[in-house]
């Protein structure tokens, strides 16, 4: 036999930090196996689900009702998705109960209710009554680690679904998430680690991040910015938001209440260059519909923006989701790896705001043009002027999500030139 020994001496004390990623890598930890490969734990699950995906009846016939001839597959997918979040209940326990063997799919529809893996089943059973290849998808997700596990099934604390279209792409699917398009993997799938049960499968595989990806998430705001003498600002902002962004909007606004609406509005756009932030109206296009893009219009009030310095008039730009400050990430070192979810809007973002200024003013100087290409992110900000005001455009997308302590300082950089930028300053001259 072969014996090893690890030894750890004078490790530093744990420290506490805002931000801490909600997993086991705030702590010294290990794993050790030696099996080669996933295959093992493939084949283990196989035989915990063997014959679970046969459909009875009660399935057949519910297909039969949803489905009809000449649908394509997105259609199928879609259609499916839909009615199993719509009308199937998701009920949360953990992945390890019922030994992990899920329900069969004839007692999740008739019950109407499941769990992640009774959900999955039903899919499942449905696409492949299709002729659409699909299989579970076993998910380590983000409240384990990020880092990447040796093969054991105790990871795992999730099962999505995975199926294979007519070009051969393999797509992903999270059935507990009654507010996300069909397709579109939620923050806490996003780039986590993913082993599908298929036969001949050994390698675990990092999901799709489309927390991050634009070609799948974005939050497009184009606003007019009306300024008045008083230096008040009225923003009349449409908004659209797609993927990720779309579900997480939605899983907020559906379960608030209209004054709660207004609240969690305000304080998502008030806390950058936007001060003394009044939300007069949001109405929403779309908001029951989960595969089409969400749509808003609202309307804001910034009180008191303008300040008379030297005969010039300065005021911040009015950018809706403005670079924010966060004492913590002006810390000149961290202990912990870092979520920076909980300090910025992660969506790809592109913002459109054309300020109007009042009769009588002109621009007098506009913040200069700025561009930053890193590890962590990409961020573009420019201003041209435009009849009786300024337009300003600013797009920022973020490649990561967990940033890793050593990796601190140089996203601390990033963040700062981030907000050196937003922080720029209008300056007006009011003619004579």
């Amino acid at each position: 036999f072969q014996f090893l020994r690890w030894k750890w001496q004078n490790l530093p004390k744990m420290g506490e930090e805002e931000a801490m990623p909600e997993n086991i890598d705030a702590s010294a930890w290990m794993m050790y196996g030696d099996a080669p490969d996933w295959g093992r734990v493939v084949q283990w699950y196989q035989r915990k689900t063997y014959c679970r995906t046969e459909p009875n009846y009660e399935v057949l016939d519910k297909a039969r009702a949803l489905l009809h001839p000449g649908m394509s597959e997105q259609q199928i997918v879609e259609t499916l998705h839909t009615f199993i979040t719509k009308d199937i209940n998701y009920s949360y326990v953990p992945f390890l109960n019922s030994n992990y063997t899920p329900k069969k799919p004839g007692a999740t529809l008739s019950a109407k209710v499941g769990d992640c893996k009774d959900v999955a089943t039903l899919m499942i059973a449905m696409l492949r009554e299709q002729g659409i290849p699909a299989w579970y998808t076993l998910v380590s997700t983000h409240s384990f680690s990020n880092m990447e596990p040796r093969p054991t099934p105790y990871v795992f604390n999730h099962a999505i679904v995975a199926y294979q279209t007519s070009d051969g792409r393999l797509h992903f699917d999270d059935l507990t998430t009654d507010y996300f398009p069909n397709g579109v993997l939620p923050d806490s799938d996003s780039d986590a680690w993913g082993l599908v049960i298929r036969d001949g499968e050994t390698t675990l595989q990092r999901l799709p991040n489309h927390l991050l990806d634009p070609a799948v998430t974005r939050i497009n705001i184009d606003a007019d910015a009306t300024l008045d003498t008083l230096g008040n600002i009225q923003l009349d902002t449409r908004v659209e938001c797609v993927g990720v962004a779309a579900g997480n909007w939605r899983e907020i606004l559906l379960r608030a209440s209209p004054e709660e609406r207004l609240k969690k509005l305000a304080e998502y756009y008030g806390g950058g260059t936007l001060s003394h932030l009044d939300i007069e109206l949001a109405t929403f296009e779309n908001l029951d519909s989960t595969n089409a893009p969400l749509r808003a219009q609202i309307g804001l009030k910034a009180y008191r923006q303008m300040d008379l310095v030297a005969n010039l008039y300065i005021l911040p730009m009015p950018l809706p989701l403005s670079t924010a400050t966060h004492k913590t990430l002006f810390a000149a070192s961290r202990y912990n790896d870092l979520d920076a979810q909980a300090f910025f809007e992660l969506s790809p973002v592109r913002e459109t705001v054309d300020l109007h200024f009042p009769p009588g003013f002109q621009l007098a100087e506009a913040p200069r043009p700025k561009s930053l290409s890193t590890r962590f992110g990409q961020y573009t900000l420019s201003c041209e002027p435009i009849p009786g005001g300024l337009r300003i455009r600013r797009e920022v997308t973020f490649t990561q999500r967990f940033i890793r302590h050593t990796d601190f300082q140089a996203f601390r950089q990033f963040y700062l030139d981030m907000l050196k930028a937003d922080d720029g300053l209008v300056a007006l001259r009011r003619n004579n």
